[in-house]
């Protein structure tokens, strides 16, 4: 969403213990698990988080 209006309403309204309705990964940054090109990884800053956690997944695919 824009002007992160999730992070600011995560942080602002949802308290401990709040129920949250979540959906699958949506968009264009995703890990594409039926690619058969190489994997490339490149990030800055924290855009490198997501990019952690997919690393993980690929490795632990073995």
């Amino acid at each position: 969403m824009l002007a992160g209006l999730v992070s600011n309403y995560l942080h602002d309204a949802v308290t401990a213990g709040a129920t949250l309705l979540m959906h699958a990964p949506a968009g264009e940054f995703y890990l594409d698990e039926t690619a058969t090109t190489p994997l490339v990884l490149l990030a800055g800053g924290v855009g490198i988080t997501p990019l952690m956690a997919m690393l993980e997944h690929q490795l632990g695919l073995g």
